[in-house]
Formats: C-alpha cells, sequence, structure tokens
C-alpha cells in the first residue's frame, strides 16, 4: 500500500488532532478493493498477493455485502484459508482481526458499496514462504455460545488463485555478513 506524500499530509491534521477520529485512516484513495460476491461464492483475486519471503509487508483489501440470507457477517468470525501449491504442508489461515463496517459509509461511497464491509488480509511469511501459485478462500463461522464448538452458521466462498512473486533470496556467507558490516 502507497500513500502519496500529498494525500498523507492532507490527512496530516487528523493524526495530530486531539480528536480522535471515527472512522478509520487506512486507506489510501488510489488502492484495489477487491469483490467478493456471496451469491456465486466467487472472489476476485489480484494478479499477485506478495514478493518471496515477505512478512506483512503487504495488505489486501476485499469487501463483500455485510448481511447475507438474514444473517450478519460482522457476527461471524471470517478465517482466510490458503495454500501454497509449491508447499508440501496442508495449508494455513489469517484469522482477520476486524471488519471495517465505517469506510464504506463516507460521503461520496457509490450507491452500490452502501452496506459492504472492508476486510483485510495481511500477506504472512508463510504464505510467502515459496514463490509460485496460491489457492485461498474465506470462510465465515459462527458457533454457539457455550464453548461446546456446534457451528450456527458457516458460508465458504469457492477458491480463488494468485501468485507469490519470485524476489532475490540470497544467503550470505560469515565474511559477507562482517565485510558489509565495515561500512555501516
Amino acid at each position: 500500500m502507497i500513500t502519496s506524500a500529498e494525500e498523507y499530509l492532507s490527512k496530516q491534521y487528523l493524526i495530530n488532532s486531539a480528536n480522535i477520529p471515527t472512522i478509520a485512516l487506512l486507506l489510501p484513495s488510489t488502492e484495489k478493493i477487491y469483490n467478493i460476491n456471496l451469491s456465486t461464492r466467487m472472489v476476485e483475486a489480484p494478479e499477485y498477493l506478495s514478493v518471496l519471503k515477505d512478512h506483512y509487508a503487504e495488505t489486501i483489501y476485499f469487501k463483500c455485502d455485510r448481511y447475507f440470507d438474514n444473517m450478519d457477517l460482522t457476527d461471524t468470525v471470517c478465517l482466510i484459508q490458503y495454500q501454497n501449491k509449491n508447499t508440501q504442508d496442508p495449508g494455513h489461515f489469517f484469522a482477520v482481526p476486524f471488519y471495517d463496517i465505517d469506510h464504506f459509509q463516507k460521503p461520496g461511497t457509490k450507491d452500490e458499496d452502501r452496506g459492504k464491509i472492508l476486510i483485510p488480509w495481511c500477506i504472512s511469511g508463510s504464505a510467502t514462504a515459496v514463490a509460485g501459485p496460491i489457492t485461498f478462500s474465506f470462510h465465515f463461522y459462527k458457533l454457539d455460545e457455550q464453548g461446546s464448538n456446534n457451528l450456527l452458521y458457516g458460508l465458504n466462498t469457492l477458491p480463488a488463485n494468485s501468485k507469490i512473486l519470485y524476489g532475490l533470496d540470497i544467503e550470505t556467507t560469515e565474511e559477507e555478513e562482517l565485510a558489509s558490516s565495515d561500512y555501516l
């Protein structure tokens, strides 16, 4: 996510203000938000998620309807399940830490985006461990309140495909590490 200097400076008064903002300042205006169509269960996927060995350097944002078949999805837990196709492991998941329900309520929001929720995915090192294709899906669920792990609600999307880009992963020798420290 890249924020231009102009956009940062235009919001600096909010950062320096003693007043607590009511809307999170998460996204630059140019940030792409990918769509999840709950009716078809299709997920719009970016061409690539991140680069080999990155860890929380990239956040990808998705949007979907807040309400689906009489369920408020903000009352559910959301997991993003993913599997890097070039590894032998069975896959991983990212527990979505929050839903942003305010982003699409701002003035100037398109009518078709009102009532949507914003879902962040911080791409971790387990996703970027190996370059190549990666498959992911969303799982929304709700368990009963007695803690018995009875599933009260479950909603899954179809798998989407993206990739982890190749990068340089150079291992240095001890002599190179010592030599490079001379210049610091």
